[in-house]
């Protein structure tokens, strides 16, 4: 009769051992289910630091992931680079400090606008499956808009900030495009306005001007896009790689006149 109630007691042991264990796994997985997640980054592409609560996360860098946050009402601050990237001297200048609210289960996915700005893109569930209208924007207020509500959300030049102006180039991702869609065409004419276009509104470094003018098949198309090109680079110091698309040498020659008057 004592080995049962021994045994018993060991039975009743195991199971109240086996519950908690099962308890506390729940409240890990309600705990980790409950986190939210921040994405951020700024609206021209450029490295950006971000701070969440005066609490620093990660590395420099375009795009800023940061997850394993409760969600509440946080106070944020983002800074971005001055000078280019990597160069010694390079100044980091605070672009953004406001407040952010993120939701439990999701991960919140901002940009940084060409007003300075937050701008809530979209929200993301952590842990599928999501049920229909539980998106934070389905239902409940926000002070943020959840679509873009300026312009230049693509990579361009800034503006509205009270700070010397910095260009960043065109992406890769856009920078294909584009000359896959000048490729499809079959007039000169028509190619070089694709071009002009693209160049009115995007920045561009010296070797992507290089890659751009050597679609051309006249030589005169190719003077006339790396001229037009000129005042849009980012490293004018290196514009002399542009001179390996011409045949002619009195093409370079005129370049080198225009670039000169231009200065």
């Amino acid at each position: 009769m004592l080995a049962f109630e021994e045994g018993k007691g060991g039975f009743m042991k195991t199971q109240a051992l086996l519950s908690l264990m099962l308890m506390a796994g729940l409240t890990v997985s309600a705990a980790s289910h409950s986190a939210s997640a921040l994405e951020l980054s700024l609206h021209n592409g450029a490295p950006i630091k971000v701070a969440v609560d005066g609490m620093r996360y990660g590395k420099p860098a375009p795009v800023q992931s940061i997850f394993h946050l409760p969600p509440g009402m946080h106070h944020l601050k983002v800074w971005t680079v001055m000078a280019p990237y990597g160069r010694w001297g390079s100044q980091w200048i605070l672009v953004y400090q406001g407040p952010i609210s993120l939701y439990s289960g999701f991960i919140t996915r901002a940009v940084i606008d060409c007003h300075n700005q937050l701008v809530v893109q979209a929200y993301s569930p952590l842990y599928p499956p999501a049920l229909p209208g539980s998106l934070p924007c389905s239902h409940s207020p926000q002070h943020f808009s959840c679509t873009a509500g300026c312009e230049a959300i693509a990579p361009g030049a800034w503006s509205g900030y009270p700070f010397p102006q910095r260009n960043y180039p065109m992406g890769a991702a856009d920078f294909s495009n584009l000359l896959r869609s000048i490729e499809m065409k079959t007039f000169e004419s028509t190619r070089v306005n694709i071009a002009r276009e693209a160049i009115d509104h995007y920045y561009f470094t010296s070797e992507q001007v290089k890659q751009l003018a050597s679609l051309f098949t006249f030589e005169s198309s190719r003077l006339e896009i790396a001229q037009y090109a000129y005042p849009k680079v980012v490293d004018p110091e290196r514009y002399y790689i542009v001179y390996d698309v011409f045949t002619f040498e009195s093409s370079i020659h005129r370049l080198q006149s225009a670039l000169a008057a231009a200065r």
